[in-house]
């Protein structure tokens, strides 16, 4: 919250700044973060914010995990409806991306 908090000033700064000095297009701030980190759900970048969001790779969630590789091989083993195990960790990684996109 505090780092937001920051980020949002340094935004409202940049603003107030290039209109006092009648400067234009060079406003703003840039905000580094990683999917899946805190920051990447649930904040409102509205307005002078953002103006664009660049994510660079596909947030995979980490194939290492004891839980993950658990939910593959549930998966794989239902031949019900249920999704692939693939297919499910694809997924997972679509929904962060969209999550992070906002």
């Amino acid at each position: 919250e505090t780092q937001m908090k920051k980020y949002y000033s340094a935004v409202r700064q940049s603003v107030k700044r290039a209109k006092e000095n009648n400067v234009s297009g060079i406003t703003g701030a840039v905000f580094f973060a990683v999917c899946r980190g805190k920051v990447s759900e649930g904040l409102d970048f509205a307005d002078d914010n953002a103006r664009g969001v660049l994510v660079l790779g596909i947030p995979f969630p980490n194939t290492q995990d004891q839980k993950l590789q658990l939910k593959k091989q549930y998966n794989d083993t239902q031949k019900s409806a249920v999704l692939s195990g693939q297919v499910w960790y694809m997924q997972q990684a679509s929904r962060a991306l969209n999550q992070a996109l906002g």
